[in-house]
């Protein structure tokens, strides 16, 4: 899988692939990121919600990444594996020291973090169980909390092809997932196809990010 024409100008479709979102979100929301197969069709979209500012550091501001997966993808692969191994693998590797540390990450300490990551993904079905809003209904969802960072994946993945990446100060049974009927809210339109120009980052976004979890320090990954 690629992330799509480097140009920015090529469209992109996602056929019959179901898009999630997070209803009566307050604060910015956008596309993040896309991935696309061998024939230039979607297979994963990413949206990204902030929450408005706020200047209680008791309640600062809110992050929450929702995935959605084209179900085809489990024609050749485990689809739940997939999906929660592609968050996982989201959250664990931006938790190892990039900007803040200046230090290289050697094969060894790689390779502790790609183990990490697959002990994680094979552990899912022990995850602790809470409840999520989904299309207005209360289903059972899986999540895994790490360097402050939550993965969370609502079973059977082929009934909910999403998954979410939340920040810790997001209470979680508090989201409201739905099935997109139209993507205008976060400023593209996704029946007439996306390009690379669609996406938006967090530093062009209306609302100023507060802290950058992205480029946080933590030791767990490279542990063991």
């Amino acid at each position: 899988m690629t992330h799509g024409d480097l140009s920015g100008e090529m469209l992109h479709k996602s056929g019959e692939m179901d898009v999630f979102g997070i209803s009566n979100w307050h604060g910015s929301q956008h596309l993040q990121f896309f991935e696309v197969d061998s024939n230039q069709n979607i297979v994963e979209i990413w949206l990204a919600h902030r929450s408005e500012p706020n200047t209680d550091l008791q309640c600062p501001t809110r992050h929450v990444m929702v995935g959605s997966f084209d179900p085809a993808i489990g024609q050749r692969l485990n689809l739940e594996e997939y999906v929660v191994q592609d968050a996982v693998t989201k959250v664990v590797s931006s938790a190892v020291p990039r900007k803040r540390v200046n230090k290289p990450i050697d094969s060894g300490s790689r390779r502790a973090v790609f183990h990490h990551i697959q002990q994680v993904t094979a552990s899912r079905g022990t995850w602790p169980l809470t409840d999520v809003s989904v299309d207005g209904v209360q289903v059972p969802c899986r999540v895994w909390s790490f360097a402050m960072l939550t993965v969370g994946f609502c079973p059977p993945v082929e009934e909910h092809p999403f998954v979410f990446i939340a920040s810790r100060f997001q209470d979680v049974t508090a989201l409201q997932f739905r099935q997109l009927v139209s993507t205008e809210d976060y400023e593209f339109d996704m029946t007439a196809g996306i390009r690379r120009a669609d996406i938006r980052w967090w530093d062009e976004s209306p609302v100023a990010a507060d802290v950058d979890y992205l480029n946080l320090y933590h030791r767990d990954p490279l542990s063991g």
